[in-house]
């Protein structure tokens, strides 16, 4: 009993170390329950780190409105710094209504909109390809 305890402990230990390491932690969890913790974790130590630093760009302000900086983004999303981090609104007029101060003229919100376009509907993508998975399936199983 004791026996099994200790080998799903170091199995945890296998698993935690490979999350730390930027791999899969329950892939890794499971292996080691599958062959043995000791061999896992040597091979999780040898393995390179896949930990890349995400490093954001700095935040550069366009303009300061009502004491906070912000920028607009090119689908004409709102990108500010408030109260240490940083935020993202939909549009103009939802981050004047965030800060409590008059909106700037409508030109400046709509200025950097994308156009509407049908064409990029995920639900008929999806529905094509669940039709095509079901078409697939029947011919298979024939």
């Amino acid at each position: 009993m004791t026996l099994v305890f200790f080998w799903i402990a170091f199995c945890i230990v296998v698993g935690v170390a490979a999350n730390a390491r930027g791999r899969n932690g329950f892939g890794w969890f499971a292996l080691a329950l599958l062959i043995s913790p000791l061999i896992a974790l040597l091979l999780v130590l040898v393995m390179e780190r896949r930990n890349v630093e995400k490093r954001t760009p700095d935040f550069q302000p366009e303009s300061v409105h009502e004491g906070i900086p912000y920028r607009i983004a090119q689908d004409g999303s709102v990108e500010a710094i408030m109260q240490g981090a940083r935020v993202r609104f939909a549009d103009y007029g939802k981050f004047s209504l965030a800060t409590g101060a008059p909106a700037l003229p409508e030109s400046v919100g709509n200025s950097q909109q994308p156009p509407a376009s049908d064409n990029n509907n995920p639900w008929l993508l999806a529905a094509f390809l669940l039709f095509v998975t079901l078409i697939a399936a029947f011919f298979l199983t024939r």
